[in-house]
């Protein structure tokens, strides 16, 4: 799969605090690193949205600015972002190479051990409803039932706000060209647009969607869903930030 050459969607935009270079959230309040020195604060220093003056020390205090002090204070490790993954499924389609696969979008945490719970993002066809949208928690993002790959797209960087965005994209019923791929074409858009959602990503849908064909088929050529204990198994992965298979 080396072959294949993904770039990078566009970079993200600062918030208005235009010194800031790192956002994080916490149910604390907003974080952001100041890339220059801002009101009193040095460059590298971790400040709050809501209040600095509550938040942070003053430029003078004996604490250490920086991530060791973030993570003193919000008891988040800025490193260990989650992941934001393309997932395949089967489609359960006949004879139609376009509709192969059923496409979601994952969110898992970055270490990933014994169980890497994490929570499914897709719309789905009801027989009466039609196309709607469903969040669902799994318990092991690396191995549900009819999981066939995941494709490691972007590191989230403020997830409240990529569920948020992901709740209000439309969903179009009544044209039969609109399914779940134009739905996850959309989603990436999207994300790309708001430049907050994520950090480090590959967000070019036609490229990716490319991608993941080929990577599900060739994973089906060598027998890697041909014994049913490999199905149990953690699926095939590839990060497309690092360019590895990380989970063959």
């Amino acid at each position: 799969m080396s072959g294949h050459s993904i770039q990078e969607g566009p970079p993200r935009q600062p918030r208005a605090e235009a010194a800031a270079r790192v956002i994080v959230n916490d149910s604390r309040g907003t974080y952001y690193q100041l890339a220059t020195e801002a009101q009193g604060f040095p460059a590298g220093f971790w400040a709050s949205q809501r209040s600095q003056t509550s938040q942070v020390p003053t430029a003078s205090s004996s604490q250490v600015p920086g991530a060791s002090y973030f993570h003193q204070l919000t008891g988040i490790t800025v490193a260990n972002k989650k992941r934001l993954y393309i997932a395949l499924y089967p489609s359960g389609v006949a004879n139609n190479d376009e509709r192969r696969y059923h496409w979601a979008l994952l969110i898992g945490p970055k270490a990933e051990s014994s169980d890497a719970p994490g929570v499914r993002y897709h719309v789905k066809n009801q027989p009466i409803s039609g196309w709607t949208y469903e969040e669902k928690s799994v318990s092991d993002v690396r191995a549900t039932n009819t999981l066939l790959a995941r494709i490691v797209i972007a590191k989230v960087q403020d997830e409240q706000r990529l569920i948020g965005l992901l709740r209000n994209l439309p969903i179009i019923n009544g044209n039969p060209n609109w399914r779940c791929r134009t739905w996850i074409g959309q989603a990436l858009a999207a994300i790309a647009k708001d430049g907050q959602c994520v950090g480090s990503s590959q967000l070019d849908w036609a490229a990716i969607e490319t991608f993941a064909r080929q990577y599900v088929a060739q994973k089906t050529a060598t027998g890697r869903y041909a014994r049913a204990e490999d199905m149990l198994k953690p699926k095939p992965t590839y990060d497309l930030l690092d360019q590895r298979e990380t989970v063959p």
